[in-house]
């Protein structure tokens, strides 16, 4: 979060296109050796709410040319995750008083028991680290704790906001089956539904070309999923893309081998290499060979093979 913010706030007109999205994103864009003049702005465990106030805050002091966006589909609905906001996104410094009173509006309006989840004692406590914020926390501090945090934040920063290095220490993939296997129907969250087209209209109204598209599933997963899942997820993005002309929203979803996962979300070093150049070649370099060469890539060869 420190790394993502430093970089947002800061001037940087060299950056031609943004990443935004959760750990998936983080893991599966390797922005630090296939998109030139690229930034990973992905925060872990963020859902859209995040996206939108990471952008927003980005484009005070810079531009940029396109947005490539994707969240998982337990960041969309099927829950909420307010502790995202309040362990993290508010101690951190993403949301200030401003962003604050501006997400328990909209909240209030679109979602009512979300915004039951927004309270201001807690964002004084954990804004201002009062006793009550502090006392939590210091009970979990150590120096070996600071000395790997250093360590993710310089990580991070090498890596252009990239860090597929923190996964990838297990040679088969970990509890492979992903939560998405195990639901039977796919719906969105209205606050979720209500910041993802808020970040497709930022992108709009500065002249943004809008991407989203939904991370390669680990085969596992994506062979339980129902049928009906996947219409009705299918049915939303088009929904989403018949509301959004300006943006390409795609709706495809594929899978690579469970082996190019760590766990049943987060893709291997070797794995996101091969992603970021699908979608360099699909969305970014035109002159580059069709972004079909891809189906080769993740169904017809093993990972020895591809190394």
């Amino acid at each position: 979060y420190v790394s993502q913010l430093n970089f947002a706030d800061k001037v940087n007109d060299s950056t031609k296109i943004l990443i935004i999205g959760d750990s998936r994103v983080v893991s599966a864009i390797n922005t630090s050796s296939k998109l030139p003049k690229s930034r990973n702005l992905g925060l872990v465990g963020s859902t859209p709410i995040d996206g939108y106030y990471i952008l927003e805050r980005f484009l005070k002091n810079n531009k940029t040319s396109v947005v490539f966006i994707s969240y998982g589909w337990d960041r969309l609905g099927m829950k909420y995750y307010p502790e995202i906001i309040t362990e993290r996104g508010i101690p951190l410094g993403l949301y200030g008083i401003a962003e604050y009173i501006d997400l328990k509006q909209n909240a209030r309006r679109i979602d009512s028991a979300f915004f039951e989840n927004l309270k201001w004692e807690t964002f004084i406590n954990n804004r201002f680290y009062t006793p009550v914020f502090m006392g939590n926390k210091l009970k979990n501090f150590s120096k070996k704790n600071k000395l790997i945090n250093d360590s993710i934040y310089n990580s991070v920063n090498r890596q252009n906001g990239h860090i597929t290095s923190i996964w990838g220490r297990n040679k088969t993939c970990n509890n492979c089956s992903a939560f998405e296997s195990s639901i039977d129907s796919f719906y969105i969250k209205p606050i979720y539904d209500y910041y993802l087209k808020k970040i497709f209209s930022l992108c709009k109204e500065n002249n943004i070309k809008a991407i989203f598209e939904t991370i390669p599933f680990n085969q596992t997963t994506y062979e339980n999923i129902p049928e009906l899942v996947h219409k009705e997820y299918r049915a939303y993005l088009s929904k989403l893309q018949y509301q959004n002309t300006n943006a390409i929203i795609n709706d495809t979803l594929f899978y690579y081998p469970d082996n190019f996962f760590e766990d049943g979300h987060h893709i291997k070093p070797l794995g996101a290499l091969i992603y970021t150049e699908y979608i360099t070649k699909k969305y970014f370099n035109k002159k580059l060979a069709n972004a079909r060469m891809h189906d080769n890539l993740y169904k017809n060869l093993g990972e020895e093979e591809i190394k």
